[in-house]
């Protein structure tokens, strides 16, 4: 019998771990969308809570088994879509499993094209930052910051829209298996599989 999972995460942020990427993440993004999201949510929902995975595993924790976790028990999925985001099997996985058990992705576009996407993310619709993906200081200095500003409160609006939709609970268990991206293989091939069913942490 599957163990009954609630929900511990509201986001789960799934990007590429490359510099650039992290550094925007950390620097531009992360506190500035928490902070939009929370605008558009009841007082009673507290803080907004999203996994990044550099923040929530503990050292000598068992990686995969922890990000699997952080699958089964969010409310909807935000990845970072660049071209190399669907060449990481991890990533790509993060993804398909997603959006087969639960099915709330909210993409954010990183690249000013998707013609490298897979044909099934070229169908689905993107918030584009695709110019506002600098990072430094002197972006901040920009008028794209101020159109920056704007498309990231519009995007977190979004996000706030589905988590308010989610039930109350996860409806059905959750199985994570790995798959091969699409640009390293003709069909995606189910690696390996996880059975998750996990708990809120203990207070």
């Amino acid at each position: 019998m599957a163990l009954a999972m609630s929900y511990t995460w509201d986001v789960f942020l799934s990007y590429r771990r490359k510099r650039q990427y992290v550094d925007w993440i950390d620097d531009f993004f992360l506190q500035r969308f928490c902070d939009k999201v929370s605008e558009n949510l009841p007082p009673e929902w507290g803080d907004v809570k999203v996994f990044v995975d550099r923040q929530a595993i503990q050292p000598g924790a068992e990686y995969r088994k922890e990000l699997a976790d952080a699958l089964a028990t969010s409310r909807c999925l935000v990845p970072l879509w660049a071209a190399d985001y669907f060449g990481s099997s991890w990533c790509y996985s993060e993804w398909q499993n997603f959006v087969r058990a639960r099915g709330r992705v909210v993409p954010i576009q990183w690249s000013t094209h998707r013609r490298f996407f897979p044909a099934e993310a070229e169908k689905i619709e993107a918030k584009d930052f695709s110019s506002f993906t600098l990072t430094g200081e002197g972006f901040r200095k920009t008028e794209d910051f101020v159109k920056y500003q704007k498309t990231i409160a519009d995007f977190a609006e979004s996000v706030a829209r589905v988590l308010l939709d989610v039930p109350p609970e996860p409806t059905a268990a959750f199985v994570f298996s790995m798959y091969t991206p699409p640009s390293t293989a003709a069909s995606n091939n189910r690696l390996v599989t996880f059975s998750s069913s996990p708990m809120l942490p203990a207070a």
